[in-house]
This record gives structure tokens, sequence and C-alpha cells, in this order.
């Protein structure tokens, strides 16, 4: 009974959000018409009518603006953004739906629906929200509380049709994606040395840098990759990308460099973790498979946030800080 009662009230208020925000869109449609239909004497002599029409429909503009955003948002990466670092709509959501604490909890749900691990979505953003206590542990990690997640989502009108939409839509072009990947292609003409195909994935040219004449260290970790499982390669390449991405959006609140967007930093470290560890002699630094090493893996991401919170590795004096000093950076931010 009481969850139909809560259910009801939850409804009740949405439907309420709803007829708000058209009466929103009436004032400014109201003030609008307004201006257009009158003079400016006629305005002048209504001068407190206007002044007290215009402030309303600032403030009904306002509101619309935000949830604007949430109706028109096309990806669910887009969606993660606006609770995480847009300001103006974080205000919009705290003084009519929820807390801080809740917004967090949006987010790890969100990411969630984006394809993202535990490791991505909660532990990440240091968040236990959507973690349920009351069940025993499963692996060493607590279960995830869905109701919880569904119910977070249902605390903003419009954002869970919204989100489940975007999701269903995220999964249908990961499955045409796979689909056209795995197609036979001959008209492509494909490098014919397996380690050639990573030379492309290391100099930035997906970013729009010019393709510099490949490196020794580009050689060798082209190589390297290419003895290992492309598709092996590509799974942590791509899951490095999206927690790094995550991380920036979530955390550390800093927009991406344009190096940063770049796939080329994610094969680059995978690359030159495989030689070394393959070549143990030729470093003095803690080594570890990336493909399995966790610790690995975390360290490639905090360097590449180590990188970008200090502008490119650089130090105040224009020196530039060690692969370890990246990382030990980036883990502060942690």
């Amino acid at each position: 009974m009481k969850n139909i009662i809560t259910e009801i009230s939850r409804i009740k208020q949405m439907m309420g959000i709803f007829e708000s925000l058209e009466d929103d869109k009436k004032i400014a449609d109201e003030f609008s018409q307004l201006v257009k239909n009158s003079s400016i004497d006629d305005l002048i002599n209504n001068k407190g009518n206007y002044l007290e029409l215009r402030q309303k429909a600032v403030e009904a503009g306002s509101r619309v603006t935000q949830y604007k955003k949430l109706e028109n948002s096309t990806s669910l990466d887009e969606l993660m953004n606006l609770f995480s670092k847009d300001y103006e709509f974080k205000d919009y959501v705290r003084n009519n739906f929820c807390g801080d604490e809740e917004i967090g909890g949006i987010i790890e749900t969100l990411c969630f629906f984006n394809g993202g691990s535990e490791d991505e979505c909660i532990d990440s953003w240091k968040g236990s929200y959507l973690k349920d206590y009351s069940k025993s542990m499963e692996n060493g990690e607590y279960p995830i509380d869905w109701d919880k997640a569904n119910n977070l989502l249902d605390t903003i009108p419009g954002l869970k049709e919204k989100a489940l939409k975007l999701k269903r839509i995220n999964s249908a072009n990961k499955i045409t994606s796979n689909f056209e990947t795995n197609q036979p292609n001959v008209e492509k003409n494909e490098p014919t040395s397996s380690s050639d195909q990573y030379i492309s994935k290391l100099n930035y040219s997906d970013v729009g840098f010019n393709a510099a004449e490949p490196s020794e260290s580009m050689k060798k970790y082209s190589e390297a990759l290419a003895k290992e499982d492309p598709n092996e390669i590509e799974t942590l390449v791509k899951s490095l990308i999206n927690r790094f991405k995550n991380l920036m959006t979530t955390k550390i609140n800093k927009d991406i460099s344009q190096a940063g967007m770049s796939e080329s930093w994610a094969y680059w470290d995978v690359g030159k973790q495989l030689y070394f560890y393959n070549n143990p002699g030729e470093s003095n630094y803690k080594l570890g498979n990336p493909l399995t090493d966790k610790w690995i893996q975390q360290s490639i991401i905090n360097r590449m946030i180590g990188w970008e919170v200090t502008n490119g590795g650089k130090k105040p004096n224009g020196n530039k800080y060690s692969s370890k000093e990246l990382a030990n950076i980036g883990e502060t931010y942690l």
C-alpha cells in the first residue's frame, strides 16, 4: 500500500511539473506577443506591467531552457555531461528535484546504461549510492540496486524515457558497428604487415595532426601491439578511453584537449607497456601485462589525466614531467 501511495504521489508530482513547464512556455509566449504587438509608447505607459511580465518571462525561459537540454540530448554521454558539467542545469535539478547525492547516483546509472563497468561508474566516481548493502557481496562486490537506480531516473520527468531511448539507440549502434567491422571488405587497401596497421593508430592523425615519419619507438610499440590478439587490444583501448573520458567528466571537470580526444595515447601506452613487459631489461619501472594487469591499466589512465591537468605534461619551468610523475599527479586527482 505504501509503495502504491508513493507511486501515485510521484506521478502527481510529475504531472504538476509538466503543467508548470507548459505554464512557463505560455508566460514566455505572452511576453513575446506583448513586445511584438505593442508600440514603444504603449510599453512605456504600461512600464510596471511590462517589467513584471519581463521578469516572469526571464525566470520561465530559464526553466524551459534547462528542461529543453534534457529533451534535446542525443546521447547518454550528453546526458551525463548535463548532470556533471552543466552547472546551470545542476542548479535547476537541485532547486526542483533532488540533491547532490542523488545527482551522483543518476550519473552512475547513466554510466551503466552507457555500457560502463562497475569500476568506471562507481569506483572511479568514489560513489556508493547504487550499491545494495542489504544484500550479500558477490565476488567481493555488493550488487547494484537497480530499483533504486530506476527510481532515481523517475525523480526528473522525462529522464527515464530519454535515457532508455538513448540506451536502445546505443545498443543498436554497437550491433551495427560490430556487424560492419566483421564483414570482409576486399576494396580496402589494408596494410600487408600487421604492425603497419598500428602505425596510423599511434600518430594522432585521427584528430587532425599531421602524420610524421614513424619514430623508432613508434615502430617498436606497433610491433609489440601486432603480436597480440587485435580484438583484445581494441577492447582494452576502448575501455581505457571510456574510463579516462568518464573521469575527466565526472571528477576532474576539465575540458579534454585535442590530443586527449585521440585514441593514439591509449594505443601508444598499451604498446609501450607491452614492449617493456616483453623486454624488461630496457626499463627500470614496475612492469606488467596491460592486457591483464589492472594496476597497469589504471596507471595508463592516471598518466593521461596527469598529462591533461598539467596542460601537456609541462612543469612551470618548461621542463617535462616523467611518465611516473604524470601517473602520480593523475592519481592525486582521483
